[in-house]
């Protein structure tokens, strides 16, 4: 079912202004919010110096805090161009030595395309979302 999520069109805004998502997206999101507060030590990620080389002091930074926290949930929030689909590849890494999996929420289809582009072997595409598992 689709379900509005912006106001009615005015009569001055253009066609298409009205946006819309589907309920199934909406329940998932909502199962994402719900576990931003959870915390397991079996979430923290092996990243290793070899991950971090080629990432400037800061996207190491962010790679070894995200990967050392016990959290379910972490935003990985720049701006375009700061490097976030590298850091990415690095939290991957760690990830695939646990055999865990790295989660990609993104706002539109193309910043997912991207990161998924640059994920290398064991990424899939979820129909609701995307993730990146490590291959069996």
């Amino acid at each position: 079912m689709g379900v509005r999520i912006s106001a009615p069109r005015r009569a001055h805004e253009r066609e298409g202004h009205e946006k819309y998502t589907l309920d199934v997206i909406m329940a998932e999101e909502a199962r994402i919010f719900g576990l931003v507060d959870a915390a397991d030590h079996r979430a923290r990620l092996d990243v290793r110096s070899d991950d971090v080389a080629g990432l400037s002091a800061d996207q190491a930074r962010a790679v070894r805090t995200i990967a050392a926290a016990p959290f379910l949930v972490q935003p990985l929030c720049a701006p375009a161009g700061a490097g976030k689909t590298h850091s990415l590849r690095a939290l991957r890494a760690g990830a695939a030595r646990g055999a865990k999996q790295v989660l990609v929420v993104a706002p539109t289809g193309k910043a997912v395309d991207q990161a998924m582009q640059d994920g290398g072997r064991g990424s899939r595409v979820d129909g609701r979302c995307s993730s990146s598992t490590p291959e069996s």
